[in-house]
């Protein structure tokens, strides 16, 4: 937020044109998206003509005022703030690309890998069709690519400049303007080539050494481009409101294999000098943020009629065994969704640096290892996944202000398929589970943070700094509350004709409410939702009704076991997973809520616990994270070190962050949990390093 501290030596006039060229922005500044006058005494007067000038000349609109009389002195004196807030001059927050004037309809990267200088090099031919009259020029994202030369269809070079205008920020990189040498009229095509390369430090792409690797003898290469880092890898309209077809050719190493978010076009890769030579084809129109290219010493493993899943060879046995329910979770959703778009549907499991759970590249899933349990446990990450082939990658959020028609939607069908494997007592069970998750994360942010609304307003910022289980949960308790409404049997049968009606675009929340109340055209059922609340409304959502006994048998186990009961092996005999991480979960709740005294009897406790569980042995991963900040939520300093361990060899931000984020909060730890992440801090993949800055940097404050 930009402060301007108005004083009673100037007048209006001076205050109006400075904050004017803070709102408007100049060759060298990006424009601000809102801006704070304040002023004390008599320059609140000031503060306030100036705010209205602003809004009357239609610059910004005043969007808080705020009042106080702090004492001054030995005198209370009148202050005021009033923050206005300016008009977004791009029609996506997160993009400087015109896309409002002309799309990129598809484009072909040709790209030779260099492990020895960490960057890709090539070069990316762009089909644009103009959506107005008159548009003589292309915006599209980038962030710090070396371009070297921009061409038109006829080889002729076309003029660009980079980050002009002010179009250059640290959450939006820079814009790549490029001329086109003519006015296009609507429906007219054009095609520009851009030749260049990535930076070293691209963040959407990641480089391992061969010691980073398990087979410890080739490098390893993988990218991630949700959700704004697609610009690092190309130019491009980096907004999910734009889908595009594409084509790849990736020059890569011998004896290193290349995979891509779309179908090989060839069974094997053509070979010459100590190269192979990849190409790929993605016929579905799909958002900048799923394209994706992985590089390493990689096998695969047939695992179903359209899946196979991949990974290094030392590997492949356990991948391919763990996610061998890969095809069920496929066929349940083509009966709840309707036909499966994309041809095939492979895994690629990662090294650990990966930093979520799954990212569901059309064709090519990326998983974590963290989900090789051993005993297929943990594989309703995969479901989660699958169900984008529908929610997301089909029908897609619009911008990352309703990701939640992305991710709500997703944990939702994620749920209906293990409720549909496991019975509906399971799907209830994964609903609470995921309820005290969202509490948690909705805690961090404080309840009327901007990041906890279902729809919060991120004009220039980084959708990775309000990444949370917000839309997820909060989207999904949407739903929910739907449903209930208007019945299971119906609610599915509109969820089937919303994927017919959206399928091949973008949505956004108005565009989700209207289908759904016209497709519910005359129902009293749902003639009092209140949107409003839903969309814009800060916190928590309203709870859904959970009846699972499974979740009973929960509850009954961890009230005795705060009771003092020291556990018994028979206790979890024949329950799943979940129903032991919602066990954790609801001990650790009972230690956040209690005092010194109770940290102090359950800490004495977590020995006997782990004898009789086997908490401490476990490699479920879900299991140990949360073990592990429940000792650290008790104050037991002798399990920080497994927690500092876990932390530093697993990248996944869902464990990574929050078990930092302990060892920050315990008692004499925080110098401890920072020297173990500037150790680590090489070996985890870019995203995942910014945000535990960012959350080192908030705890040290």
């Amino acid at each position: 937020m930009t402060e301007l501290k108005v004083t009673s030596k100037k007048g209006t006039g001076f205050y109006t044109r400075a904050a004017a060229t803070f709102l408007r922005g100049t060759d060298d500044k990006a424009p601000v998206p809102s801006i704070t006058l304040s002023g004390t005494g008599p320059a609140a007067a000031t503060a306030a003509e100036t705010a209205n000038a602003i809004q009357k000349q239609g610059l910004a609109s005043i969007t808080r005022v705020e009042t106080g009389y702090p004492e001054v002195g030995s005198q209370s004196v009148a202050r005021l703030a009033v923050t206005l807030t300016a008009p977004w001059p791009y029609p996506d927050a997160s993009s400087y690309s015109n896309f409002d004037e002309i799309v990129v309809e598809s484009y072909a990267l040709d790209h030779e890998i260099s492990f020895a200088k960490g960057i890709l090099e090539g070069s990316i031919e762009l089909t644009l069709r103009a959506v107005r009259e008159g548009v003589s020029h292309v915006v599209l994202d980038s962030r710090s690519l070396s371009i070297t030369k921009v061409t038109g269809a006829d080889g002729a070079a076309l003029d660009f400049d980079v980050g002009s205008k002010g179009r250059r920020s640290e959450a939006l990189g820079e814009a790549l303007d490029v001329q086109l040498g003519k006015a296009l009229d609507a429906g007219d095509s054009a095609v520009v080539r851009i030749a260049y390369s990535t930076a070293p430090d691209a963040v959407a792409i990641q480089f391992l050494s061969p010691q980073q690797t398990q087979g410890k003898q080739h490098p390893y290469l993988f990218t991630q481009c949700q959700a704004i880092h697609a610009r690092c890898l190309m130019p491009c309209q980096d907004t999910p409101g734009v889908k595009s077809r594409y084509t790849a050719k990736l020059t890569v190493p011998a004896p290193l294999t290349a995979l891509m978010s779309a179908v090989p076009d060839d069974a094997e890769p053509k070979e010459a000098e100590g190269k192979r030579c990849f190409s790929f084809t993605q016929k579905v129109p799909i958002p900048s943020y799923l394209l994706a290219i992985a590089c390493g010493n990689l096998v695969a493993r047939r695992i179903g009629p359209r899946s196979h899943v991949w990974s290094e060879p030392e590997a492949i046995e356990a991948c391919a065994f763990e996610f061998t329910d890969t095809e069920k979770f496929l066929s349940i959703g083509e009966k709840l969704w309707g036909e499966y778009f994309w041809g095939i549907y492979d895994l690629l499991v990662l090294p650990p640096s990966f930093p979520y759970g799954g990212m569901e590249n059309p064709c090519l899933t990326f998983v974590t290892p963290t989900l090789l349990a051993g005993d297929k446990s943990l594989a309703a990450t995969v479901a989660h996944e699958v169900t984008h082939s529908w929610f997301g990658n089909l029908c897609t959020n619009r911008s990352w202000e309703c990701f939640w028609l992305n991710e709500g939607f997703t944990k939702f069908g994620e749920h209906r398929i293990m409720g549909t494997i496991n019975g509906p007592d399971y799907e209830q069970l994964l609903v609470r589970q995921a309820m005290v998750e969202l509490a948690g994360d909705v805690a961090h942010f404080g309840p009327g943070h901007e990041f906890t609304k279902l729809c919060p307003q991120l004009k220039g910022v980084d959708p990775d700094d309000a990444f949370s289980r917000v839309p997820y949960m909060k989207g999904a308790s949407l739903l929910l509350h739907l449903e209930k409404l208007v019945g299971k049997d119906r609610f599915e049968a509109y969820l089937k004709a919303h994927v017919e009606r959206f399928a091949g675009e973008c949505l956004d929340q108005d565009d989700f409410k209207s289908f759904f109340m016209k497709h519910f055209s005359g129902d009293p059922a749902v003639q009092n939702v209140d949107w409003q609340r839903w969309f814009y409304g800060c916190g928590m959502p309203e709870m859904p009704v959970v009846h699972s006994v499974l979740a009973e048998k929960v509850d009954l186990l961890s009230s005795s076991l705060i009771g003092g009961y020291e556990g018994a092996a028979a206790d979890l005999e024949g329950w799943f997973p979940a129903q032991t991480e919602l066990l954790l979960e609801r001990l650790a709740d009972h230690v956040k809520s209690g005092d010194a005294q109770v940290r102090s009897e359950m800490r004495g406790r977590l020995d006997g616990w782990s004898a009789a569980y086997g908490f401490d042995r476990t490699k479920n991963a879900e299991l140990r994270f949360r073990w592990l900040k429940l000792a650290l939520a008790c104050g037991d300093d002798s399990r920080a070190e497994a927690a500092i361990q876990m932390a530093q060899e697993v990248g996944r931000m869902k464990f990574t962050r929050p078990l930092y984020r302990a060892l920050m909060a315990a008692p004499g730890l925080l110098p401890r949990a920072k020297e173990a992440f500037e150790r680590a801090k090489p070996s985890y993949h870019p995203i995942t390093a910014k945000m535990l800055v960012q959350d080192f940097a908030k705890a040290e404050a």
